[in-house]
Parts: C-alpha cells; sequence; structure tokens
C-alpha cells in the first residue's frame, strides 16, 4: 500500500515543488521585459537575484521535504485505521459542517444588511459590467471570528472523505455537495477561487490515497496513467480560472478588446504566477528583509487583539492590512496592481533574509515530507494534514499560504481531531494489550 502511494510522484511534495518551480520559474526569467509589459502591463523585474532566491526556496524545500520522507531503512506498516472512533468523526464532520453553513449565512445576511440587493446578485450571475466589484468591495466585507467558521469546510471536506471510504457516502453525498456549492458561490460573488482549491484539493489527495492508491483491483491501465494527471489537472485548471474570471475580469473591463475569451483566459492564468515572481522581485528591490514574521506568521497581524500586540512588537514595518496597505502601494506605483499576489517563494526572505529563509524552507519541507510519510502509510494524522498542507505546496509560486489566517481555524480543529483519534487507538491498543496478558496467565 505504502509503495503504491509513493509510486505517484506529483503527490510528493518534493517532486512537485521541483516540478512547478522549474516550470514557473523558468518562465517568468525567459519571458521578456517587452512582454511583461503588453499582456499584464508590468515591468520586469525578475533578474539574475531574484532567480537565485527562487531556486535556493525551490531546492532547499525540496531537500527537507525529500529527507522528512524517507522511512529510515526500515519498511513501514500501513495503517488499517479499524481503531479509529468513527462515530466521534461523524460528529466530527457535522459539527464542522454546520459551522460552515453559520459562517456563510452570517456572511450572507451581513452582505443584505449592508444594502446588497437581488438585482445586484442576478447582475453578478449575469456578468453585469461592475457587478462583481460592487458586490465583492462594497457588500461582502468579512466579518472578524464570524466569516472564518467558513473555513470549517476544509476540516469538514476531509472528513468527509475519510467517512466515506469506510461507510459510504450515504448521508454525506448532500453536505459534501452543499460544501462545494457554498464555495462555488464564495469564488462569484466574492471572486476568491481559493475558496473553491481548498476544498477541491485535500479532497481528492484524500480520495486519491483511500479509494484509488489503496484499491488492489484498479485497473492497471488507470494505474498507468495516474502519473500524468498534473496534464489533465492543468486543464481543468485553465477552465475553472477562466470561468471564474469571466465574471471578475472579463465581463466588466475585458470584453470586446482584441483578444479572444480563452486567450485572455490563457494569458491571464500564466500572469498570475509569472507576476507573483516579478512581484516578489519588485519587493525585494524597494523594501527588502524587514526582520518580522509578517508573511511567514502572517495570521497574527489578523487575529483580533493579537494583532496589537505583534504591532507592538513591530511597530515600523512598511506593511498593513487596511485600505492604504504599502504593499498595494508599492504594486500600485512599480507594477500593477490586479495581478497583486507577492510570490510565495520570496515571502520568507522578505521577512527574515536569505539565510533566515532557507532555514524556513528546509523545515517547511521536513514538515511535508513527515506528513507525506504519514499519509502514504494511512496514518489519520497524514490523513488528516498532508491533504490540506499539499494545498500550500501547490500554491507555493503565487503565496505563502500556511500562514495565512484563512488556513489557521483548520489546523486547529484538525489538531484536536487527530489527538482524539490517537489517543482512542493507543487505549485500544492497550485494552488488547492488557486482554492477552490476563488470557495469557489464565
Amino acid at each position: 500500500m505504502e509503495t503504491q502511494a509513493r509510486g505517484i510522484w506529483w503527490v510528493h511534495p518534493g517532486w512537485l515543488v521541483a516540478s512547478m518551480g522549474a516550470i514557473i520559474i523558468t518562465a517568468a526569467y525567459l519571458i521578456p521585459d517587452s512582454a511583461f509589459r503588453l499582456d499584464w502591463r508590468t515591468p520586469k523585474y525578475f533578474d539574475d537575484g531574484a532567480l537565485a532566491i527562487c531556486c535556493a526556496a525551490v531546492a532547499a524545500f525540496a531537500m527537507g521535504a525529500f529527507t522528512g520522507a524517507l522511512n529510515g531503512g526500515r519498511a513501514q506498516e500501513c495503517s488499517n485505521n479499524d481503531d479509529l472512533p468513527w462515530d466521534w468523526l461523524q460528529r466530527a464532520f457535522t459539527f464542522c459542517f454546520w459551522c460552515t453553513v453559520a459562517g456563510y449565512v452570517a456572511w450572507a445576511g451581513a452582505a443584505a444588511a449592508r444594502g446588497a440587493s437581488l438585482s445586484l446578485v442576478l447582475g453578478v450571475i449575469r456578468g453585469e459590467k461592475g457587478a462583481s466589484y460592487v458586490m465583492k468591495e462594497t457588500y461582502l466585507g468579512t466579518i472578524s471570528g464570524v466569516t472564518t467558521l467558513t473555513q470549517f469546510g476544509i476540516a469538514a471536506a476531509v472528513l468527509a472523505v475519510i467517512l466515506a471510504s469506510r461507510n459510504g457516502w450515504k448521508g454525506l453525498r448532500v453536505r459534501f455537495a452543499l460544501l462545494f456549492a457554498m464555495a462555488v458561490a464564495r469564488a462569484l460573488f466574492n471572486s476568491e477561487r481559493l475558496a473553491i482549491i481548498e476544498l477541491a484539493i485535500p479532497a481528492a489527495v484524500v480520495l486519491l490515497r483511500l479509494k484509488v492508491l489503496g484499491n488492489h483491483r484498479l485497473p492497471s491501465r488507470v494505474r498507468a496513467i495516474l502519473p500524468f494527471a498534473p496534464i489533465a489537472g492543468s486543464g481543468l485548471l485553465l477552465v475553472l480560472f477562466a470561468g471564474s474570471e469571466y465574471f471578475r475580469s472579463w465581463s466588466t473591463y475585458y470584453s470586446g478588446g482584441d483578444l479572444g475569451f480563452w486567450t485572455f483566459a490563457s494569458l491571464r492564468l500564466v500572469g498570475y504566477y509569472v507576476t507573483a515572481l516579478n512581484n516578489g522581485a519588485v519587493l525585494m528591490k524597494y523594501v527588502g528583509p524587514v526582520g518580522a514574521p509578517f508573511f511567514i506568521l502572517h495570521f497574527l497581524w489578523r487575529f483580533p487583539l493579537v494583532h496589537t500586540v505583534v504591532d507592538g512588537l513591530y511597530p515600523n514595518l512598511p506593511w498593513g492590512n487596511g485600505d492604504d496597505d504599502p504593499y498595494m502601494t508599492i504594486l500600485d506605483l512599480h507594477a500593477n496592481p490586479e495581478f497583486n499576489n507577492g510570490g510565495g517563494y520570496f515571502a520568507p526572505t522578505l521577512d527574515v533574509g536569505f539565510m533566515g529563509a532557507l532555514i524556513f524552507w528546509l523545515l517547511a519541507g521536513v514538515i511535508c515530507g513527515l506528513c507525506y510519510r504519514l499519509y502514504t502509510r494511512n496514518h489519520i494524522g497524514g490523513l488528516l494534514f498532508y491533504p490540506v498542507l499539499f494545498t500550500g505546496v501547490a500554491e507555493m509560486p503565487r503565496i505563502l499560504y500556511w500562514g495565512e489566517g484563512r488556513i489557521v481555524p483548520v489546523y486547529v480543529v484538525l489538531g484536536v481531531i487527530a489527538w482524539k483519534c490517537l489517543a482512542h487507538t493507543r487505549g485500544r491498543a492497550m485494552e488488547r494489550a492488557r486482554g492477552a496478558v490476563l488470557a495469557e496467565a489464565a
């Protein structure tokens, strides 16, 4: 089982980062300044120094990931998870699901209270010019501590697949579909594609391990094409991106121009990745390392009360979270704020310098490698955490996902679930051991 799971190269965090990095970094380096200016309306800043930072980040993370994923020279047995508290896991899923629903209901209710109308909703759905922008900027501001509940949907999606792998989809199918329906609505009305991605990727990674790689009867032809799944995944990404971009920018700003829709969408998708690296180079040029974990631990600057403490510890940071965010001002002056991803490869260097960033990437790689090893062994800790970490690995060229406030509640709830599961399995193992001793004594 573990060997089969390790046979799909792109599931390994080291290989995924190395392959994505090779493609995206090479593209950002080779695309000329004229293309950056013509297609994405920004000068090109991605130079040899930026290339070195990105390559070093990829190499350090990959080294850590391959090290963390090692088996220690001996074969490992795969867990069968029979001793997990399945009834409790069902209740945990129900809790996470209703927290998610409550978060979305509160968010929608707040938008209605702020004056969002049915006509505006229909305008967004019909792709009317400016409707999506007005909905997002005017009516869908987040509510601290309330809209955060929507992130429990990630844990709910992971738990749903784990439960379904044992007991089937009866009783889960409708709720699982509702989770995605709410995420699609969020992507449409709040221009937030990540809401879909951070449900779909973890659910798919868990499903891959439990129902595909763990299936002895899987046809050999299916297993033979699994290593090439990223090609199909790239096509699906383009379709998802194009669909959301139609409402987000095409209908409002770019329809009727010189480019056809699919050419526009393709250039836009490439631009989201290469301009992220370019923006990272912009920030290195005009700001540089600041000596504070603003991106690495960005959630600290988002949490109520906590943010006042870190603001006091680092009072002179050239960043902010308000309407006058210096980050966006820098992009407005030197790049194109329409493409505002800062490049995940650069974030640790902007925080703690080049050497500090290498240490960060090495440790991050080791942690992801360890979780991947647990995932391949069918260990509940790996099944819970690695699919979520995998999202951060896939998003690394654009953002440093792991430090965002949106994912911290997921870490907390998954940590509680993992602790409960491990405590339960240890208790069951001790009961069997005592039973064996008593039987032998009798």
